[in-house]
């Protein structure tokens, strides 16, 4: 211990007497620093799209990731200016009353706010079947957000104010907690605990930590995909979204085994893969499910601390995707994105759920876009036998035939 103490003295002592004695050789030596340590580069960084592939590609419709027609603009804005008749209500709930809100000390118009970016959400995706309970601690230090007790947001002043303006940002925070609630995490926490000490040696409590808190990581990374879900339905933009993260990546993080959270910058890449694949019909779901329902009263609660947002919509409740939705999801969005790779990668996977035809041609699509990029015989054989799986499956569908014959063509 002694020697390494002495060894760092001696570098101190080194680094102090290479600067010289003048402050310019310093802050030159210190701006060596300045690209990677800039805090400005990641508040600011955004979502890119690089893609220049103009490429045309088949695509005879067959494969629908929604069913819900665009609602009329007119129809739409109506309704919205309706709407706002019943915001104030809400509104005078919230900020009329002296005794409201006393002991939490957050600005009253700022729980206005939260309720406007959170009950859109709640209506966008049918959210609303059970109350809602949300709270604004006035905290200065603490940029955090949490969830608690199966139906608590709860939503720091210091993460906030950070981020005020920006809803799409607070809407991200609020739906990664929402997320939490939706995918049962809080049970699945107990029961890995529970199954971690039933399964690892008394003794390995080493292993113990680092298993759960993997499990605890994966599920923070599966809050922010589902996150990005509630997002597009409410019509936020997840470019605009990603400033809450990019916030969370500038402050001080150092990466360890025993954590709870992904690193931020971890966070950001799994959501910037996540916002490629989503589904652009969504918006227009929101819009149906707000169209189709009321303004959702709030009301102070009892403890003065938080205000409530009341549901009681069981009948068309919120369902998060099966595994086989998302399959679907994945595969044709990569195919239109012109992945193709990724694309028969998840056809294929989707073909052992269930082997329809559309998902053989669209596979057939992928391996002939694969041939033409790569001209290897294997990839026009497998483009081939997927053809044939879809004529066969298919009672004549014509696109069916016209691919099986476009690919013999192709291999005469």
């Amino acid at each position: 211990m002694k020697n390494i103490i002495a060894f760092l003295l001696f570098l101190l002592i080194a680094t102090q007497c290479s600067y010289g004695s003048s402050y310019l050789d310093k802050q030159l030596k210190s701006s060596k620093h300045a690209k990677k340590y800039n805090s400005v580069k990641i508040h600011t960084q955004s979502i890119t799209n690089n893609s220049t592939n103009k490429k045309t590609i088949k695509d005879p419709k067959l494969i629908k990731l929604s069913n819900v027609k665009e609602i009329d603009s007119s129809k739409y804005n109506a309704k919205l200016k309706q709407d706002e008749i019943g915001y104030e209500k809400q509104k005078k709930e919230l900020t009329n009353k002296k005794d409201n809100l006393i002991k939490n000390k957050a600005e009253i118009s700022d729980f206005y706010n939260l309720y406007r970016v959170v009950e859109k959400i709640i209506r966008a995706n049918n959210l609303d079947y059970v109350n809602w309970r949300i709270v604004l601690y006035k905290e200065t230090e603490n940029f955090n957000a949490f969830t608690t007790a199966a139906n608590l947001i709860g939503i720091y002043s210091a993460l906030y104010d950070s981020l005020y303006g920006n809803d799409d940002a607070i809407a991200f925070v609020v739906s990664h907690e929402l997320s939490h609630q939706i995918l049962g995490h809080a049970q699945r926490e107990v029961e890995l605990s529970r199954k971690l000490r039933t399964w690892v040696p008394e003794g390995e409590t080493g292993m113990l930590d680092t298993i759960y808190y993997k499990k605890l990581r994966d599920m923070e990374f599966e809050a922010d995909s589902e996150a990005m879900t509630l997002l597009k339905r409410a019509g936020y933009s997840p470019e605009k979204a990603l400033d809450a993260i990019n916030f969370i990546e500038a402050l001080p993080n150092y990466k360890k085994l025993n954590s709870s959270h992904p690193m931020p910058k971890d966070r950001r890449e799994n959501i910037l893969e996540i916002s490629k694949y989503l589904n652009p019909q969504w918006v227009n779901e929101g819009k149906a499910n707000i169209y189709s329902s009321d303004v959702l009263d709030c009301k102070v609660s009892a403890d003065k601390v938080s205000f409530v947002i009341v549901g009681n919509n069981k009948k068309n409740a919120y369902e998060p995707e099966t595994y086989e939705q998302r399959l679907l999801r994945y595969a044709y969005l990569s195919y239109l994105q012109k992945d193709n790779k990724q694309a028969a990668k998840y056809f294929e996977k989707l073909i052992e759920v269930e082997p329809k035809f559309e998902y053989y041609l669209y596979l057939s699509y992928a391996f002939e876009n694969l041939y033409q990029e790569k001209n290897k015989s294997k990839l026009l054989e497998k483009a081939q036998l997927a053809a044939q799986e879809a004529v066969n499956l298919s009672n004549g569908n014509k696109y069916a035939k016209e691919q099986l014959e476009a690919i013999n063509k192709l291999n005469l």
